[in-house]
């Protein structure tokens, strides 16, 4: 995978990233070579392309075997530790947040891909600490729906998809309002939003990071 060569990420200062990749349970969701983790994974990679390349360190960090793991190096070593991630029902969501705050250089990036589908709740507080911290945080909350394709043309199964999306869009609105009101910045990514909206992120944070 190439990272995009654009004169805006040329100029980009040292930047450090942390990846954060909250692999839950539902993270295998979507279709076969479409998962949610399968586009985590390509978003990954591109992203320490372009953070190696501005001169800053890159790390991942994920859940496995029941504790948060880090991994850090060049694009091929990242790309053989997250393109074997499996979800994991004992996710625990407040220590591998703790874990990447920790593990993150001062004043780092950290972007946390949020796997939350209806009707799952969150605590903003855990992010929060990454804040206090002097972190720059975004979480990407992943849109379910986008994951999978509707198929079938009877009213029945039209209406029912069209309930399920619309909750689930909801579901994630409501994330979004909360995460804000914690003064935490968050948007909802589709299986095709999701790299671009985080190499957005990536260039407008080094830039506050920066001053």
């Amino acid at each position: 995978i190439q990272a995009p060569k654009t004169k805006e990420h040329e100029n980009e200062q040292a930047l450090n990233v942390t990846f954060v990749i909250l692999n839950s349970e539902t993270s295998g969701d979507g279709l076969v070579g479409k998962r949610k983790l399968d586009a985590i994974a390509e978003t990954s990679i591109v992203l320490s392309h372009l953070a190696i390349r501005t001169g800053g360190e890159f790390n991942v960090v994920y859940w496995k075997g029941g504790k948060a793991e880090l991994a850090q190096g060049r694009p091929l070593e990242i790309a053989s530790k997250v393109f074997n991630l499996v979800p994991e029902a004992d996710l625990d969501m407040d220590s591998i947040l703790n874990f990447a705050i920790n593990a993150s250089k001062p004043r780092s990036l950290i972007l946390a891909i949020l796997d939350a589908p209806y009707p799952m709740s969150i605590d903003p507080t855990i992010f929060r600490r990454a804040i206090i911290r002097q972190h720059f945080i975004h979480v990407l909350l992943l849109d379910t729906v986008s994951f999978f394709d509707y198929v079938g043309d009877e009213e029945i199964r039209r209406c029912a998809w069209k309930i399920t999306s619309d909750r689930e869009h909801s579901h994630l609105n409501e994330l979004t309002v909360l995460l804000a009101s914690n003064s935490i910045s968050s948007q909802t990514c589709s299986q095709v939003t999701l790299l671009p909206r985080v190499l957005d992120t990536f260039s407008r944070s080094s830039v506050v990071l920066e001053t």
